[in-house]
């Protein structure tokens, strides 16, 4: 796991220091709007914060064929807010303090009440599913919708709803073997995938 960037000494943890986020998989995937949040920071400082190795990340392709959107580990997140509160509350904090803090409760209730986290290392974008599952990437959603896969909408600091998608790539692996025992049966219908 990368250090936190703030401090490299072990700490006790005292009762209150920050609220640990229980979810339904071990490490899930988070945006960069709401690793922002969790940190109490502005949202593109996270992706400098994971070029000096404070936080895992990794980038997934886009449609335009350059890896634009990020993803990071919430396991890494949570590490360096410890840190961070630690600092703070002793006063050997190096800078001034994060001014999003305020942003992180609300991000916490957010992430609890989401059901279908995606692992940090099993999230991939919509172009990798698309190439995976041998279909359009516009055809992701509606097998989204059979439950065919899992996949998640990635909040975002813009107004309205998110267009920013991951996808489980195991979820998608397990729909390729299905559809190619439904082919190989002769069961399918319409015109077959270019991946089978």
């Amino acid at each position: 796991m990368p250090s936190s960037g703030l401090s490299s000494t072990h700490r006790p943890r005292s009762t209150g220091e920050s609220e640990k986020v229980k979810t339904n998989v071990k490490n899930p995937a988070l945006g960069p709007y709401e690793a922002a949040c969790l940190l109490g920071c502005h949202w593109t400082r996270v992706s400098r914060m994971a070029d000096k190795g404070e936080l895992r990340s990794r980038q997934l392709r886009s449609h335009r064929g350059s890896k634009r959107l990020r993803i990071y580990s919430l396991t890494d997140i949570e590490s360096n807010w410890t840190d961070y509160q630690y600092l703070l509350r002793t006063g050997q904090l190096p800078r001034r303090p994060r001014a999003n803090e305020h942003l992180r409760p609300g991000m916490l209730s957010e992430i609890r009440k989401m059901e279908n986290h995606i692992e940090f290392d099993d999230a991939v974008g919509a172009v990798e599913a698309s190439e995976i599952l041998g279909v359009w990437h516009t055809w992701l959603r509606a097998l989204l919708a059979k439950d065919a896969i899992s996949g998640r909408r990635l909040i975002s600091h813009r107004d309205g709803s998110s267009r920013t998608m991951i996808y489980s790539r195991k979820s998608c692996e397990k729909n390729v073997q299905e559809a190619r025992k439904m082919a190989s049966s002769g069961a399918t219908h319409g015109r077959p995938r270019h991946a089978l």
